[in-house]
């Protein structure tokens, strides 16, 4: 555990390095310099791991990754859970290779919120559109397992009552 701890700080380290020099090479004027938590870089360094998991059908990460009773819920579909079994039998590729944007971390204790924008990789000249994703985790002994995601397409562009004004998206974590 510590090795994967030391990995992800030397990874912040090179990020936020990397982040001051585009900062410093993008000339004159006010720069915003995106700072990523360390909660942030931890969930997604775990959905990392789930998505490589799923792309390989890894068994052995997924039942560490997944709790038992994970389920889906569905924007179009709110009140219908998909369940564990049905979801991995289900899951489009294409989520599986999704990328992975726009971090945002609700650290509980024993239960994290993670939320970001899963961006299924194009299959031809024109974009996907992206998905919205909330993620909830929960400690489970010494690991942490996905129990429930939320998910449903991104909106862009469409404002929701209480919702702030969109700004320029940050940069990929």
């Amino acid at each position: 555990m510590r090795t994967i701890v030391r990995a992800r700080s030397a990874a912040l380290a090179a990020l936020l390095a990397c982040a001051t020099v585009a900062a410093q090479d993008a000339g004159p004027g006010p720069q915003r310099i995106p700072t990523v938590s360390r909660a942030a870089m931890l969930f997604a360094g775990f959905e990392r791991d789930l998505g490589d998991a799923l792309r390989t059908r890894d068994a052995a990460r997924l039942k560490r990754l997944l709790a038992e009773d994970f389920e889906q819920r569905d924007a179009r579909a709110p009140d219908t859970p998909t369940p564990r079994a049905d979801w991995l039998a289900h899951l489009p590729p294409a989520l599986a290779d999704a990328e992975q944007e726009r971090f945002a971390v609700h650290d509980y204790g024993d239960t994290a919120v993670v939320s970001f924008a899963l961006v299924p990789q194009a299959t031809d000249k024109n974009a996907a559109a992206p998905y919205f994703v909330v993620d909830v985790w929960r400690k489970a002994g010494e690991y942490w397992q996905l129990a429930v995601r939320y998910i449903g397409a991104d909106g862009a562009g469409i404002a929701y009552p209480g919702s702030a004004p969109a700004a320029a998206p940050p940069k990929k974590i």
